[in-house]
């Protein structure tokens, strides 16, 4: 499962190139986090406040049991 796209709002750009380091957005989504069965998203978003070529990818999972 794709958490973006199955918890996420926005595009969730996580890339951004040097010129644009300055600035609080991204240009590409290139970052994931995938999960199975045993996890699920409940929340993502994408934190661009800090310096770097990429932007933070926060995701929350939800541990779920395998039924029995």
């Amino acid at each position: 499962t794709d958490a973006h796209r199955a918890a996420g709002s926005g595009p969730g750009f996580t890339w951004r190139p040097a010129p644009l380091q300055a600035l609080d957005l991204g240009l590409l989504r290139i970052d994931a986090v995938l999960s199975g069965a045993w996890l699920q998203p409940t929340d993502s978003h994408v934190d661009c406040t800090i310096a770097g070529d990429h932007c933070r990818l926060v995701v929350t999972l939800r541990i779920v049991p395998p039924a029995s």
